[in-house]
Formats: structure tokens, sequence, C-alpha cells
């Protein structure tokens, strides 16, 4: 201030100038009044003085604890307002936010708070022990097997449950007739039974196919089927057992046979057969020997499929066992080959059986 009055004013609202300036170097006090102001001022040093709203002037010492007062013990990080509305997100609705919040929450639940109260560790199950009651347990290494199995089917051949059943990896549904039954990876069969597929498959014309399988004759019987494709009396295509231990393919259609070919001797063990048929031509092979082929054109009809005979045509049962088994919409061989240990599933297979 280089000119003006500094002015008391009194509690009863009296002016007093306590002093005069008309320059800075020219500054005339009132000894009387600055003396009297100085007695009027009233300085409060305790929190607790501060009780009514007057003219009393507070400490720098009684300020700070009044603010401590209001801020107790919050951290220096969230003693201000701004650091208040920044922490909520600068929410200027918090109260109807977190009010929406509850609204929403899981409500109270005795099952609820039960499962919660429970510690889980790696591969572990819980289970009820009575009504609102709960335990855990450890998965046992072979749950964990069935479960990291990808198919019902590998879950069946992991369990061993084979007996009278024959599961096709195409998903095409079998029915066994009589004794037929898997045992040490192969389909036995005993002279009382055989296996049909459900459905029956149009093949032939101009559309190629393989069907294929290992098989060993057991006992020594004349015209038992290994394998059939049947579509009437006079219109079939079968694998044969003969007395002597050979297998014969044997092609009919209406009373003419087309085919009429004998493979080796087949009882000492398991032996690949595979009959193809390229759209014109039909081969049958031994081990992946070619053993005979013809030109021929199937006619395209709807079988039967049989492993052991089919229900519409049966002449005898077959004495022996079937391991592998393929069906397939493609000519697979034509010439001479070594046939696979196990076979694959593809693109191309219709049915497929491995009984391991």
């Amino acid at each position: 201030m280089t000119t003006g009055t500094l002015t008391y004013i009194d509690s009863n609202s009296s002016e007093t100038a306590i002093f005069t300036a008309t320059s800075a170097e020219n500054v005339t006090f009132s000894d009387t009044t600055v003396a009297n102001f100085l007695q009027n001022i009233s300085i409060v040093e305790s929190s607790d003085d501060l009780d009514t709203d007057d003219d009393t002037i507070a400490t720098t010492e009684f300020v700070n604890a009044r603010i401590q007062k209001l801020t107790g013990v919050v951290p220096s990080e969230l003693d201000t307002f701004e650091e208040l509305y920044n922490a909520i997100g600068q929410d200027s609705n918090i109260s109807l936010t977190l009010s929406t919040m509850l609204d929403t929450k899981q409500d109270s639940d005795t099952t609820l708070t039960a499962l919660s109260n429970l510690s889980f560790s790696q591969n572990n199950i819980f289970y009820s022990t009575s009504e609102n009651s709960f335990s855990t347990t450890s998965i046992t290494s072979t749950a964990l097997n069935i479960l990291s199995q990808a198919t019902a089917k590998n879950i069946r051949r992991m369990l061993g449950i084979y007996e009278n059943i024959i599961f096709d990896e195409c998903e095409n549904s079998w029915s066994v007739v009589g004794s037929p039954q898997v045992s040490n990876g192969t389909l036995i069969f005993a002279d009382s039974g055989y296996s049909e597929m459900a459905k029956q498959i149009t093949l032939g014309g101009s559309n190629p196919f393989t069907l294929e399988l290992k098989a060993k004759i057991s006992t020594l019987t004349d015209g038992p089927s290994i394998f059939i494709l049947f579509n009437s009396e006079n219109n079939r295509i079968r694998l044969a057992a003969l007395n002597n231990g050979k297998a014969r393919l044997v092609g009919k259609n209406n009373s003419s046979v087309w085919s009429e070919w004998d493979s080796p001797t087949c009882t000492d063990d398991l032996h690949h057969f595979a009959f193809s048929y390229n759209g014109t031509t039909v081969f049958f092979f031994f081990d992946g020997q070619l053993v005979n082929s013809a030109s021929y054109t199937l006619p395209a009809v709807a079988y039967s499929l049989g492993l052991g005979g089919v229900s519409a045509w049966l002449n005898a049962y077959f004495y022996g066992s079937i391991d592998e088994f393929r069906l397939s919409n493609v000519c697979r061989y034509t010439t001479n080959f070594v046939p696979s240990e196990t076979f694959s599933l593809d693109d191309n297979t219709i049915s497929l059986l491995h009984f391991d």
C-alpha cells in the first residue's frame, strides 16, 4: 500500500484509524489507537478455544490441529477433496452407482456360502455330504485318464468294454447275433453267430470302393462267409471259408458268377484280404499280392454288410477270427502292396473296426 488508512473496527462497529499513509515515506501512527487495537486482538492457541463465530485470530498451530482433527489418520494421498474425488473415479453419482451394484449382487444363499468355504487343490472335485454341506476329494489317475479321452469310443476301449459289442470308428451301428465275442484284440466266431451293419450301403456302378480285413480260419468247414455284401440271392460278393483252409472270393450277379478266386491257405495266422473295385475292374489281394482281377462293372445296388454272415442269407457259420476291418469309398489297391499292421481312418473311410 502506497497511500491510505488502516482502520480498526471495534466490537461496536466504531472505526478508528490505526495509521495513515500519504506516501511510502510518510506514515503517521496513532499510538493510542494501535495500543487499543493490540489489546483487543484475541489469539487462539488451543483447539478447544474456537467455539463461537467472532473476530478471533487463530495461530498456525491451531489451524494445523483443526485440519488434523478433520483428516484424522487418512493417508496423505486421500486427505483432500480432489484426491477423494479421483479415488471414486470422479463419479458425481457414487451413491447411485453403489446402490445399483448392491442390487445386482448374489443374494445370500446357504449352499453357495458352504461351497465358498471349500478349499481346492489341483485335481480336486467337490461332493455333497449332506444338505448344504460339502467336501472335496482327489480325482484318481484312472478318472483323469478317462476325462482325457477325446471320444466315447476311446473311453469304452480304455475300459475294455467289448464283449458282444462292435465299435465302429465311423459311428455305424452293428448288431451281434449269437456267440461272436471280442477277445485278445480279435472278433472270434464259433459257428453260432454273425455281426451285421444296421444300415445298407449302396456300392458299385461308377463308384469305386475297397473292402479289406484280416482273418484266420480256425475250423475247416465248407462255405461260411468271412465277409459278405448281400443284395439278393443272385447279387452278392462274399469271401467264403473253404474246408481246405483257403478262402474264396465269390462274385455273383443275376445268377452269373463273375469271380471264384481262391487264396492260399490261411489257417496258420491272420492274413490280409482285400477286394478293390475302380469302377470298371475288380481286384482280389491276399497279403498284398494280387490273386486275380477281371474287367467287370458291378451294379449299383444297396448291400447288407456282414461279418460271418447276414440275417437275410446264412448258409453256414464261420469258425475263425477277424482282426482289422475297413470299408472305403475309394479303390485303394490295383497292384501289389505291403499291408499295414492296422487300418487308419481317413476321409474315404466308410466303416472301420479295430477290436482292440
